[in-house]
């Protein structure tokens, strides 16, 4: 399933690469990618994982930027981004 987070305070692209690296890693996620702007994350996961992964993907952004923050994206229509 794919899901669509905000992201907040991550601050350069390097830092992005850098979470974009660890994330790959963990079991369960078959994609990730950020926007430009470092606002919005997509990630492709397992459905039964996605609990887990986005608990170290916390805990991987906050390592990586002290204030980095997620919030789960809710679109405004279906076919937006």
């Amino acid at each position: 399933m794919s899901r669509k987070y905000h992201v907040s305070h991550l601050p350069d692209a390097g830092s992005a690469g850098e979470l974009l690296e660890q994330m790959g890693k963990l079991e369960g996620v078959r994609s990730v990618s950020i926007t430009e702007d470092l606002s919005i994350l997509d990630i492709d996961a397992q459905d039964e994982l996605i609990g887990p992964i986005m608990e170290s993907t916390v805990n991987l952004c906050r390592r990586i930027a002290e204030d980095c923050e997620l919030s789960y994206f809710f679109p405004l229509r279906d076919n937006y981004l």
